[in-house]
């Protein structure tokens, strides 16, 4: 009998968040955060979060900490699909998500 557990609500928050330009000539990047949690709602730690650009694939990751978020950084402006995996749980994976540059003063 298999111990697997089912699906999850994969994002309880998903955001898109600018990181400020250093200056004029430095290329801009943004970075994507969000919560991972299960049907129930609880806290799911330990998630793979993969951060995949549709145009260019280039791919970023990270690890969901013990309260379920996660943060990926230097991402440059566009469209990417995010994949979600952890031990015992179905892989899902969404998107398009647009990531953005937010210039701050």
């Amino acid at each position: 009998m298999s111990n697997q557990r089912p699906n999850w609500a994969l994002i309880g928050r998903l955001g898109c968040i600018g990181v400020k330009l250093l200056s004029g000539q430095t290329a801009g990047t943004g970075a994507l955060t969000g919560a991972v949690t299960d049907t129930a709602g609880a806290i799911v730690p330990n998630v793979a979060v993969t951060v995949t650009n549709t145009g260019s694939g280039l791919a970023r990751s990270a690890t969901s900490g013990t309260d379920g978020n996660y943060t990926v950084s230097l991402l440059p402006p566009g469209m990417y699909k995010v994949r979600f995996s952890a031990s015992g749980f179905k892989t899902a994976e969404v998107g398009p998500v647009a990531i953005s540059v937010t210039r701050g003063y």
